[in-house]
């Protein structure tokens, strides 16, 4: 039994960019260049790839496999269970979520994360609503007892397709901590939404012509070249009601 597993949920049917993650980054697919860099985590002991029972995601399923990582299929509309039951393959003790859209994520910031969860005692954390850190360096980390509880309890429509807000609505239920950067990263949108989405990732990628660098280096060149953020400016963030 694991202590910590990475969850990354993907899927094909994206309505707004279809395809996404298995779109090419430097001629790999962004879920390969995504899996490349968390892989890098220390406090990951394995990684699951949670996708939808579609056939529109046979692709990506084939695609994680010959990369040796574990892929689970489930309900592509209740993500909640097929989150629940990539997990319940292995009963870890921590559960970490990221979605396969994040591609500036790595596995240093991942080792952040688990390090302050096991720094204070909480059942789930994250590093979004706090909006210190850029738009696609979003991760979710919780024990899975406390993921076992909203599966259970959580029969809303709203929590069976965004997973977590049942934990981080009841705070005085769940212990809940919203981490924060040490400075505004905020302003810069790094997630893998539209096509303007993925020409700016395409951008900062070309860039650096490697997969191999931190966010944190994402970050300073994206500031030092203000003309790239035009790129994906105008997209609106779909919102979830927290």
């Amino acid at each position: 039994m694991p202590g910590v597993v990475g969850i990354i949920q993907a899927r094909m049917g994206s309505t707004r960019l279809p395809g996404k993650t298995l779109a090419p980054i430097l001629g790999r697919p962004l879920i390969e260049v995504l899996l490349e860099r968390v892989r890098g985590s220390a406090a990951v002991e394995e990684w699951v790839v949670a996708t939808s029972v579609d056939s529109r995601d046979d692709p990506l399923a084939r695609a994680v496999e010959r990369l040796g990582v574990r892929v689970s299929r489930g309900s592509e509309d209740d993500v909640l269970d097929r989150f629940y039951r990539a997990a319940e393959q292995l009963h870890p003790r921590i559960v970490l979520r990221l979605t396969g859209d994040n591609p500036l994520l790595d596995g240093a910031f991942v080792d952040m994360v688990a390090r302050r969860f096991s720094e204070q005692p909480c059942d789930y954390a994250e590093t979004t609503q706090s909006k210190t850190y850029p738009l696609g360096l979003s991760v979710e980390i919780m024990t899975f007892e406390a993921l076992s509880q909203a599966w259970s309890e959580d029969s809303s429509l709203q929590g069976r397709e965004h997973v977590t807000p049942f934990l981080y609505r009841n705070s005085q239920r769940f212990r809940v901590v919203h981490l924060t950067g040490q400075r505004e990263y905020s302003p810069v949108r790094c997630t893998v939404d539209t096509p303007a989405d993925l020409e700016f990732i395409r951008q900062l990628f070309s860039h650096f012509g490697r997969t191999t660098f931190s966010w944190q280096e994402a970050v300073e060149a994206a500031r030092q070249h203000p003309e790239w953020s035009q790129i994906n400016r105008h997209v609106e963030q779909r919102k979830v009601d927290s």
